[in-house]
């Protein structure tokens, strides 16, 4: 038997009866147990590496973004997201594998309930949605589509940030009227740059430099404090600009403004300002 098992000899054998029975079942059960136990093991770590590939799996993730959709802009946003410090990435996508293995990958739409919440939609800090281009419906469609997903996503949560790539300008009512206000128009921004730097030249570079943070310069956005309120404008830009900051627009009820009269007096909810960090907006 010990032979069989493979269990070797030991300096002292077993010579009594009931001792060798014993033996015997510890060698059986052991080798038993120990080969159940190594199948198991291998089991799990198959099932678990098929389902992240497969996207069958529920993020436990805190703070990240979901990007919802998946097209020829993704690696790039990525990319851009990434030197931004926000590693914390979820791509939910219905694809047959992960769009990038680097990245958590769940298999779904956001038009579904059930995905947005395996993809941790409730504790996201924010969702980008893309167009979804193998949808073969029209411009229009493709929007439409993706503005019911972040009504869906406004309810499963109201505190996250929301954006749009959206495909056509007359979209853009339709996402506000859903009360979501941030998005991009494919190809209007780009036509826009495009004129703007044909007729002064360096344009282009300069929103290059904003927006890719070569220079180490950041966009921020911040609620006024009280003492701001009734100011004139040129006292808060002053007070900014002395913080080594560039004030651009405040951001109220009469909607976003950029520069607005030096003498108006603000009452606005937020200022958007160019720094290399968060300045410090209390007196």
């Amino acid at each position: 038997m010990q032979t069989i098992t493979t269990v070797g000899y030991g300096d002292t054998p077993v010579v009594t009866f009931w001792g060798r029975i014993n033996a015997v079942f510890l060698m059986l059960t052991g080798i038993g147990t120990l080969s159940l136990f190594i199948a198991s093991f291998t089991n799990i770590m198959i099932e678990s590496s098929l389902a992240k590939r497969l996207g069958e799996i529920k993020v436990k993730k805190e703070d990240h973004i979901i990007i919802c959709n998946w097209n020829e802009i993704g690696e790039e946003l990525v990319k851009e997201l990434k030197n931004q410090s926000r590693d914390e990435l979820v791509i939910l996508a219905d694809k047959d594998s992960p769009p990038l293995n680097e990245i958590e990958f769940v298999r779904g739409t956001c038009l579904k309930e059930s995905d947005l919440i395996r993809a941790g939609i409730k504790n996201a800090y924010g969702v980008i949605i893309l167009a979804d281009k193998d949808d073969k419906s029209s411009p229009a469609g493709i929007d439409a589509k993706s503005i019911l997903a972040g009504i869906m996503i406004k309810k499963l949560n109201a505190n996250s940030h929301i954006v749009l790539e959206l495909l056509s300008k007359e979209s853009e009512n339709y996402a506000k009227l859903v009360g979501i206000y941030e998005f991009i128009i494919r190809g209007y921004v780009s036509a826009k740059l495009i004129s703007r730097t044909l007729e002064n030249p360096g344009t282009a570079e300069v929103i290059d430099l904003i927006l890719t943070s070569k220079s180490g310069d950041e966009i921020f956005e911040e609620k006024l404090p009280q003492w701001m309120h009734g100011k004139k404008y040129k006292e808060i830009s002053d007070f900014i600009t002395n913080k080594g900051a560039l004030p651009l627009a405040i951001r109220g009820p009469k909607g976003l403004r950029i520069n607005p009269p030096k003498e108006e007096i603000i009452d606005d909810d937020s200022i958007i300002y160019i720094s290399k960090r968060k300045i410090n907006l209390n007196q």
